[in-house]
């Protein structure tokens, strides 16, 4: 139904826009002030069916991408379209307007180059269409959902873990003075961090690596066993840049889903930068009984891998799954 209507909509525009064309040529002066506008009304309502129609025609594309538009993207999409299709009528009005100037043995000449000419004119709309909707605009709209994706990644701090690491300090205090200190102050550069971060399309794996280090010394107050959580970061090129919180996700779906803490090595990490490729690597050990992780770890994953797609096409790879041994693995990979 929605593919009919937006059809309908190209072709009632498309009738009317040269109906109005052939009336505009013969019209006289208080006329042409009136079909103008009729004109360009009609070229919008066409430009709008143009718009939809690709919409349905790419949905099952954009949906595996995890692109929505909204309606004001829609809208500007559509404004682009209509400003392509108003400049190839111009230039066909301007055409007919020379070709009246020539003298009829001129026309008689190459009485084929009005076709012509008509023929290049729809064909220059069209491939100016193409560009724009699957061309740079689509790129545009791939780049503004990306950024998208990452403030509402940034804005999922748990909830949880920000309880339990107060609880922890609290009791901190009264145990070691100290150590309750540095906790406080990682909490607030990570907080600090997150706030940052939301503004960046970018940081360096310096500033990315402290981030995790800081989550990681704040995660490890739960942890009654010294080497339950091993950490081991190796960055070649501390300046390389990559788009921020990308980790963050499996890091703390380690700790959500691990099932012993009290063992050593319970949660392994690492995070390492060679000749341009970051490789980061966690596996944690599972519960006795371990539930589904399909549900467990679908959110959080589901939504890192739409922002891998939109920031790094082709350019990443990421596996998770239990390795048969009682442990979790999860290994991401990024050309950055």
């Amino acid at each position: 139904m929605r593919f009919l209507s937006s059809l309908l909509y190209i072709i009632v525009g498309a009738i009317f826009s040269a109906w109005l064309l052939n009336a505009l040529f013969e019209a006289d002066l208080s006329w042409v002030i009136i079909l103008i506008p009729m004109m360009l009304m009609v070229l919008f309502v066409t430009a709008i069916g143009i718009v939809h129609l690709w919409l349905l025609l790419s949905e099952r594309m954009m949906k595996s991408s995890g692109l929505l538009l909204s309606t004001r993207q829609m809208l500007w999409l559509s404004l682009k379209c209509w400003a392509v299709i108003v400049m190839g009528v111009a230039l066909v009005v301007t055409f007919r307007w020379m070709w009246a100037l020539l003298s009829d043995s001129v026309r008689q000449l190459v009485p084929w180059l009005e076709v012509l000419f008509y023929v290049f004119c729809a064909l220059l709309t069209v491939a100016a269409l193409w560009s724009i909707l699957l061309g740079q605009n689509f790129h545009e709209i791939r780049l503004l959902n990306a950024q998208n994706e990452n403030r509402l990644l940034k804005a999922q701090l748990n909830p949880h873990f920000l309880y339990n690491t107060l609880n922890n300090i609290d009791a901190l205090i009264w145990l070691d003075r100290d150590r309750a200190s540095r906790a406080v102050g990682n909490l607030s550069d990570l907080m600090r961090y997150l706030t940052y971060a939301s503004r960046q399309e970018s940081v360096s794996l310096d500033e990315e690596q402290q981030h995790l280090s800081q989550l990681v010394a704040l995660q490890r107050l739960r942890m009654p066993v010294d080497d339950a959580l091993q950490w081991t970061p190796e960055v070649e090129n501390p300046q390389a840049r990559i788009a921020p919180l990308l980790i963050m996700p499996l890091v703390e779906n380690c700790f959500k889903h691990c099932g012993n803490l009290n063992e050593s090595g319970a949660i392994r990490l690492s995070l390492s930068e060679r000749d341009g490729i970051l490789r980061f690597r966690s596996d944690n050990n599972l519960p006795s009984a371990p539930p589904s992780h399909s549900g467990s770890h679908g959110l959080g994953l589901n939504t890192l891998r739409r922002r891998l797609e939109l920031l790094y096409p082709d350019n990443y790879s990421l596996s998770v799954g239990p390795t048969g041994k009682g442990r979790y693995e999860t290994e991401l990979q990024i050309r950055i």
